[in-house]
Formats: C-alpha cells, structure tokens, sequence
C-alpha cells in the first residue's frame, strides 16, 4: 500500500509551522531557548517528543521484539524513573538560566571540563541523530518503496530544513503536535495488533518460550547494561535540560517535567503491545527488529491508521533529529567556537554560527549511519557515551557541594575513555554494553577524587 500521501502531508505541515515560527528567530537566545518563553504544555509535549523518537520507535521496539514483553516493561522503567528525579532537580536546572550542559560544567570545573563535556556531547548527539534519520528513512522506504540510500538523503534533508528555519521556537511547537500525533496513532493501534493476534492470551502464546520471562535471554549484567544507558542519559541529557532553561519560569518547568512523565508511561503501553504483538505474528527476522511497529502499521493496520502511525512515527523521528541536531550545535558555538575568543562575539554571528553547524554537524551524523548495524546498537552507544561522561559530573556539579574540579574532570575523562574501550572490549569479548564499566568508574572516581581534592578546592 502507498502511504506516501500520508507523509507528505505531515511534511508539509510541520514544514509550513517552521517557516511561521522563523519569523520569530531575531536572536540566538530565540534560536537556542525559545526566547524562555514556553509554557508548561509546550514544554511536556517538546520534552515527549524529543525523548521519544528512535530509540523508541526503532530501538525500544528491538528490544521488546528480541526479548519480550515483560522484558521490556522492565527495560522501559528506566525511563520513568529518570524523569521522576529530574523532576526533582527541574527548578534548580530552570534556575541556573544557562544555555547548555557544558556551561554548567565549565562554571563549576573549568574549562578542561567544559571541553571534554562538549565534545562527549557532541559525539553522543550527532550519533543520536543519524539513528532519526536512519529511521526516517526506513518509514519512507517502506512507505513509497524507494531505495534506503535515497530514504536516508531525504530524510537527512528535512531534519536539516526544519532544524535550519527555526531553531528551538519551531521545534518546540512542531514537537506538541508530533507528541499527539504518535499519542493517538499507537493507542489506537492496539485494539487492531491484538485482533490480529487472537488477543493478549493468542500473542503470548505465540511467542517463543524465552519471551515470556522477565529476564529472557539476558544475565544480570546485560540487563544492567541496557538499563543505566537511558537512565543516565535522561538525568543529564543536555536537550530536556535546553527545554527546561527555555521554560518561562521555574513553575512551568516543573509542571512540564511532570507531564512528560505521565505522557512517557501512557505511550510506553503501546509500544510494549504493538512490538510484542509484531513478533507474535513473526512479521520480521531478529536482524530487522528495528522495524517492528513500522512493518506492523503497513503491514497488519487499516490502511488509514497505518498511514497515521508511520506519519506520527515520521513525526517523532523528525523532531528528535532536529533537536539533538540544534542542541549539539548549541554546544559547538556556546561552550567551544566563542567562550573563549577576547572579543565579544556579536548575537549575529553566533545565530550565523549556529547555523552553520547544524550544516556541518548534520553532514557528520549522516555519514555515521553507515557504521552501525541496528538503532538499537547506536542508541546504546550515543547513550552510554553521554551518560558516563557527563551525568556524574553534572549530577555532581548540581547537589553535590563537596565535588572538586579535579574530580569533575577525572570522572569525565574515565567516561569517556572507558566507554570507547568498553565498547572494543567488554562488547566484543562478554556481549555487555560498556556502560557496565565506565559508568561505575566514573562514579567513583568523582567520589574519590573528590574527597582527596578538598583542601585544595575553593
């Protein structure tokens, strides 16, 4: 069936809100914080959308097709549990008016700690968006039949447009209507996915054996490798902290954290439902399980609430890839291109800057799709990366009054070097993620450093 209509439509809207909301970009606070403007409402449903792209509509859809549905009700509770504790910390993040991580970091460690953080987040983020734009791509491919390698250039190219035009204002709304489009599109698939399985009772009984335990397949420690990934990611991702800076005040703030919260759980129920129910009716091999819920709505759905899933889908792909493409080029401008020039550097040309590496980084992160075999791999890897390196730090850096400048950096260094061996090492040798060890070495190394380094802290 020809689901293209669909996706042009929803093109054309988000792509029509971006031009309107470009109007409003007079400065490159606008640009990178929507001017500090947006409401509690905005604020969940940018915060929703921007979480729930990729990695899960592709990776968390993997994981629940490999291992099961009760595997991934646990796997998913990382996620709630991160934002119930960022929750906690939204009006001090609100309070801090700051820009981007690196900011907070260089404020507290320096700027060696500044550097190490941006490039982390750069890397991690530019990783992050050429898993959108490799999903993206897969929508269109099997939406309009056209090979993966031009899916993937289109797709690369509206994330790019949309991301271009706005900055954070356009994204920010073009976010909330993605959020209720995908809101609506997988609840109501549910009742369709099971009639197709014989309900809760035929899709379980037509998994395999392994897929009906809680562990399924994994040992403790492969389980804690895809579990502290998107925890630690959540508590320190620099994109929902750039949400919250962007909040009009810290009472808006911490209402749309809440309401992230309780839109996450809602849409992790479909999610759950529609994969496990994808892999009951054997629509895939393993190897292509990043397409469960996408090859279920084409494949199993209505033809009109299919084309309204793959379009959501399309939706959250879009907006996750432009924001984490607009907020490592925050990172690139703020924290490394002008913090350290003796002149001042003009609003102008950082919003010429700003955009200028949205160009370069975006060229960067479609490149990158070519070195990963599934999302769900480079969603663990862009995870991992951001999450070791700099969650402890900035965590640190936000509650902890006894952490040290040595210490910040030292545990961010651990993490970023411990995850790229980890990732040669522990991965290869002991299938884990290396999450499993640089993220307790990073850990501890803040707390030791720390405490060793007292005196000499100011």
């Amino acid at each position: 069936m020809d689901f293209l209509p669909f996706i042009i439509v929803y093109l054309a809207l988000i792509t029509g809100m971006a031009l309107y909301f470009s109007r409003k970009v007079k400065s490159s606070d606008d640009f990178s914080v929507a001017g500090r403007r947006l409401g509690p409402i905005i604020i969940a449903g940018t915060l929703l959308a921007t979480w729930m792209g990729g990695g899960s509509i592709l990776g968390t859809a993997n994981f629940i097709y490999s291992y099961g549905p009760f595997a991934g009700v646990l796997y998913c509770l990382a996620e709630p549990f991160g934002i119930f504790l960022l929750i906690l910390l939204a009006r001090t993040i609100r309070r801090t008016k700051g820009y981007t991580i690196s900011g907070i970091l260089n404020d507290r460690y320096g700027n060696i700690a500044n550097i190490v953080a941006s490039l982390a987040i750069i890397l991690a983020y530019v990783g992050i968006v050429s898993y959108q734009i490799r999903g993206f791509g897969i929508i269109l491919n099997l939406a309009t039949g056209i090979s993966l390698e031009n899916a993937f250039l289109i797709s690369f190219g509206f994330i790019l447009l949309i991301t271009l035009l706005g900055g954070l204002i356009s994204v920010a709304y073009t976010d909330c209507l993605s959020a209720f489009l995908i809101s609506f599109g997988l609840l109501v698939g549910i009742p369709f996915a099971l009639q197709a399985t014989g309900g809760f009772t035929g899709m379980l009984s037509s998994l395999p054996p392994e897929n009906l335990t809680l562990m399924s397949t994994l040992n403790p420690l492969q389980w804690i490798g895809y579990l502290l990934p998107t925890l630690f990611l959540v508590l320190g991702d620099q994109n929902m902290y750039q949400r919250l800076f962007a909040a009009k005040d810290e009472r808006s703030a911490s209402r749309g954290s809440l309401y992230w919260l309780i839109g996450c759980l809602i849409i992790n129920i479909p999610l759950i439902i529609l994969a496990a129910s994808s892999r009951a009716l054997d629509l895939l091999p393993l190897e292509s399980a990043d397409y469960a819920i996408l090859e279920l709505a084409a494949t199993v759905m209505p033809f009109v609430l299919g084309g309204i899933i793959l379009a959501s889908a399309s939706a959250f792909l879009l907006t996750t890839g432009d924001s984490y493409l607009l907020s490592s080029a925050t990172t690139f401008v703020y924290d490394i291109l002008t913090r350290y020039r003796k002149k001042k550097t003009s609003d102008r040309l950082k919003l010429f800057l700003q955009r200028l590496m949205v160009l370069l980084l975006g060229v960067s992160a479609f490149v990158m799709i070519r070195f990963f075999p599934s999302v769900l791999e480079m969603q663990m890897f862009a995870y991992t990366m951001y999450g070791a390196t700099i969650t402890p730090a900035l965590l640190g850096a936000l509650v902890w009054k006894k952490s040290t400048k040595a210490g910040g950096i030292s545990s961010m260094l651990v993490g970023i070097c411990f995850t790229v061996i980890g990732q040669v090492t522990v991965k290869q040798w002991w299938d884990l993620n290396a999450i499993v060890v640089s993220a307790p070495l990073a850990i501890i190394t803040l707390i030791v450093v720390s405490l060793l380094t007292q005196k000499k802290s100011v």
